[in-house]
């Protein structure tokens, strides 16, 4: 009967213990452990841990050395692609006239982007498919990275071209509004979409500019507080397309209702700046975490290796009796049934 009592109280409490009395055990097994090392270890193995500590600390030291330089290395490489992938691109000033149909090109390839994505969870016409909307992705996206990859001055002629015709081929729409609503409505809806490129040329100027300056500092980021000014900087490049265009828009919607919805839509266009700082914040964040962890896994062996905790048998002793004392609401559950069980008895 006080077998099955046992087994029926052992399942119970161990069907009530909660993750800090698993940590506590933890903790417990850890104090054990140091009251051992405090009382039966002797002087030689205590000198052969020390040893052993120091080796695994000297080793830690030259690996971080190499992964810094390592990572140093590849971080300054990304840095030079990406520059010149954007010298290439843009152009090596801040402002040329080839940015207007590149942003306007990749405006086209972001909205495609998100109704790509977002396809699947919204009520579509069956004849729009999934494989439509990324070819005409990848179609505008192509477009846009001509000047960069393509140096043959007639193929540059035709791509300057492409706008210009494509506005020619729509005026016989634009014709027929003005006849049909006038042209104050034609005015205004030409406005209106208009404003939508505009805001999204004005968000890609600021991306590009950020960005340029992030290029320039990244070959020489090393310390925490660089690599930290860095990620603010990412963040900068993620918020000014997401937030900029909301906030432009409610600012405007107060005069005008259409063209600030106009401004918001224009968030749509830049789903590309989205994901291009969403990579160089991960990149960042990559760079952070590298830093912060050779000092947290070599501090800790150093101060082992400097204190040499292993003579201190008082310390730890003291240590292990403190961890063991540490108690929990189930502990304290045990032995209120035990007392409980013994006064029964009684």
């Amino acid at each position: 009967m006080a077998g099955r009592w046992l087994t029926c109280s052992s399942y119970g409490l161990a069907m009530s213990w909660s993750h800090v009395d698993y940590a506590l055990l933890i903790v417990h097994a850890v104090g054990a452990l140091f009251m051992c090392v405090g009382l039966f270890l002797y002087e030689d193995e205590e000198g052969r841990f020390q040893n052993k500590v120091e080796e695994w600390w000297i080793r830690l030291s030259d690996k971080q050395k190499v992964s810094r330089s390592v990572v140093v290395a590849f971080m300054q490489e990304v840095a030079r692609l990406t520059g010149r992938g954007f010298d290439r691109l843009f152009g090596e000033g801040l402002f040329s006239l080839r940015i207007i149909p590149i942003s306007t090109f990749l405006s086209l390839a972001s909205v495609f982007l998100v109704i790509f994505v977002m396809l699947p969870h919204i009520k579509h016409d069956p004849a729009v498919t999934r494989y439509k909307t990324f070819d005409m992705f990848i179609f505008f996206l192509a477009l846009a990275l001509i000047p960069a990859v393509v140096k043959s001055k007639w193929m540059l002629a035709l791509w300057w071209a492409i706008i210009p015709a494509s506005l020619i081929s729509i005026s016989g729409f634009i014709i027929f509004v003005f006849r049909t609503r006038g042209a104050r409505s034609t005015l205004y809806g030409m406005g209106i979409v208009t404003l939508i490129f505009v805001s999204s040329f004005a968000v890609d100027l600021g991306y590009i500019a950020i960005t340029r300056v992030i290029l320039r500092r990244i070959s020489k980021i090393d310390r925490i507080p660089e690599i930290l000014l860095m990620l603010f900087l990412n963040l900068l490049v993620l918020l000014f397309p997401l937030y900029g265009p909301i906030y432009a828009g409610i600012a405007l919607s107060k005069l005008d209702t259409l063209a600030g919805g106009a401004v918001m839509v224009s968030l749509m266009f830049n789903s590309i700046d989205l994901l291009a700082g969403f990579a160089a914040f991960f990149l960042a964040l990559v760079l952070l975490l590298h830093r912060l962890f050779w000092p947290a896994v070599q501090r800790p062996l150093y101060a082992i290796y400097r204190f040499a905790p292993m003579k201190r048998k008082k310390w730890l002793i003291a240590t292990g009796l403190a961890l063991l004392t540490l108690t929990s609401h189930t502990t304290l559950g045990i032995v209120k049934g035990a007392v409980k069980t013994v006064l029964g008895k009684l």
